[in-house]
């Protein structure tokens, strides 16, 4: 479940997911669902896909959008319900893995990015400094229940 294809992030989110998942023997993408990052839509093309697809055992929801395609997978038997990963520890995502929906978060540390960008944005436009670096990776982490 992601967002859109037009955001780069989410593109690139979703191309490292099918890279690494290439490795895993008798694992398969059933389909893409783009939600708009709107938890309603989200909702709704969650359960559409679960209803058409009702052997999937893993979702990942790899941008916005996350608590309304938890809301679809509660729905579920609490045994047909699949494994979720998502993306951000923002309080909606919580709560979902605090009620066992989501098992794992991975976390950009997005306070952090946005004070980045600001700062070398002010930087360059009022004091003409170019950044120091093309790319500024930030360490991702991941969170479980036990670790939020």
């Amino acid at each position: 479940v992601m967002g859109s294809r037009q955001v780069l992030g989410h593109c690139e989110r979703l191309e490292g997911f099918r890279h690494r998942m290439e490795k895993a023997p008798g694992f398969s993408i059933v389909d893409i669902i783009e939600n708009g990052d709107d938890e309603i839509c989200s909702y709704e093309r969650t359960k559409h896909l679960l209803d058409d697809h009702q052997d999937i055992s893993a979702m990942f929801l790899l941008a916005g959008g996350v608590y309304g395609a938890c809301r679809a997978i509660m729905q579920l038997p609490e045994p047909e319900r699949p494994l979720t990963i998502a993306f951000d520890s923002v309080p909606s995502t919580v709560e979902m893995m605090r009620k066992g929906i989501v098992k794992a978060i991975l976390y950009q540390h997005p306070t952090r990015q946005g004070r980045m960008a600001i700062s070398i944005a002010f930087e360059y436009l009022v004091n003409g400094r170019m950044p120091d670096k093309k790319n500024y990776i930030m360490k991702n982490e991941i969170r479980l229940l036990e670790n939020l």
